[in-house]
């Protein structure tokens, strides 16, 4: 069995990572090392956000990365081959 990779907060400010979703249902826009957050406007930087962080999709609004509880590490997603 494989292990899935985890990913760290500079891995999320990466150009591929489009959105976060954190544990209490904020969702930010990304924009490098830059998170947005959709509903207010208030900007954050991912390294202040990255341990409450639930999910992380990409461009194509799949789940790249993700994690069940807090006390886990975000890992990524294996994507299956069609």
């Amino acid at each position: 069995m494989k292990t899935a990779k985890r990913l760290a907060y500079y891995d999320v400010a990466a150009a591929r990572a489009q959105s976060a979703k954190t544990f209490d249902g904020k969702v930010y826009e990304l924009q490098g090392a830059v998170a947005v957050e959709q509903d207010t406007g208030n900007i954050k930087r991912v390294a202040d956000i990255y341990y409450d962080i639930r999910s992380v999709r990409d461009h194509n609004q799949r789940i790249m990365a993700k994690r069940r509880h807090k006390q886990e590490e975000l890992k990524e997603v294996s994507r299956k081959s069609s």
